[in-house]
């Protein structure tokens, strides 16, 4: 039962990967959008409350207006540097979903990271069931 346990552990974060490579092949279109703030998240962390901001961004595509935070994680110190409000950034959005919105169009380490652990926590549990 515990091999099961595993496995659907393991699928789950394989798919986090799958999930941030979908959103990078999907988001190709560039736009010039306005960042308009931050929404705040808190969560638990290895050290108590963890604060998390993502950028909100205000632009339009196709005669639409749109305000969306990002789909993606974003490395601290990119978030930091000219990201003021007011200030003008190219985002990358889906232009079938044009409210999914990327900052950087990068294969970030945490993504091959998701794909490896999650594949190799699910052989690992196929290989000890035999």
């Amino acid at each position: 039962m515990e091999h099961v346990l595993f496995i659907v552990i393991g699928i789950g974060v394989f798919l986090l990967g799958v999930r941030d490579l979908c959103i990078l092949i999907l988001c190709t279109e560039q736009i010039e959008a306005e960042h308009t703030g931050y929404r705040t998240y808190y969560g638990g962390g290895r050290y108590g409350i963890r604060k998390v901001d993502v950028p909100v961004f205000t632009y339009t595509y196709q005669g639409v207006s749109f305000q969306s935070q990002l789909a993606q994680n974003v490395p601290y110190k990119k978030l930091t540097e000219n990201m003021e409000h007011g200030n003008i950034h190219p985002i990358y959005i889906n232009s079938k979903h044009p409210q999914t919105c990327i900052f950087l169009r990068k294969v970030r380490p945490d993504t091959i990271l998701f794909l490896c652990m999650g594949l190799f926590i699910v052989l690992g549990a196929v290989m000890r069931m035999r």
